[in-house]
């Protein structure tokens, strides 16, 4: 048996990803989608042991009814992962 690969997923537009989608639940790979900095900092902060890897988007959306794409998560999780991931 395969093991199942988890995955938290960032980005603001995962709908656009099928083809990705299914590829991934072809092959043990579970997805968690986050579509913007605040939900996926929040899901890191409560989770992060859940995931064995974070797959970010370039650039996401503050929060989920924001339209502006300006926030980077991943200066966040490095700036953070010494208190979380440590």
């Amino acid at each position: 048996m395969n093991k199942i690969i988890s995955i938290l997923w960032v980005d603001d537009e995962p709908d656009i990803q099928t083809g990705f989608v299914k590829e991934c639940e072809e092959n043990n790979l579970k997805l968690t989608v986050r579509k913007s900095y605040n939900s996926a900092k929040k899901e890191i902060e409560e989770n992060h042991l859940l995931y064995d890897l974070f797959l970010l988007d370039a650039r996401i959306t503050e929060s989920d009814d924001d339209d502006s794409a300006n926030a980077n998560i991943l200066f966040w999780i490095w700036s953070m992962k010494k208190e979380v991931f440590f």
